[in-house]
């Protein structure tokens, strides 16, 4: 009851946060003329993320992608 109480006073679960930061961001990309980024749809192992990984800035740009996105999780 408590938390009811909580989220129809406004406060977001962290779906709801979630969602609305993507939404934002996904309006933002859409609106711009930068390219998008593709998403790889084979794994790894059989060649996805190659065009990324042969770039020499690539393993950089994904280690900063990885740590920002994580930096963000709850512990």
């Amino acid at each position: 009851m408590f938390w009811k109480r909580l989220l129809a006073r406004g406060f977001l679960t962290a779906a709801e946060k979630a969602t609305q930061e993507h939404s934002a961001w996904l309006t933002q990309a859409l609106r711009s003329s930068a390219p998008l980024p593709r998403i790889p749809i084979r794994r790894v192992d059989t060649g996805g993320f190659d065009a990324l990984r042969e770039r020499a800035s690539g393993p950089a740009h994904a280690e900063r992608w990885w740590k920002l996105a994580l930096d963000r999780t709850p512990d």
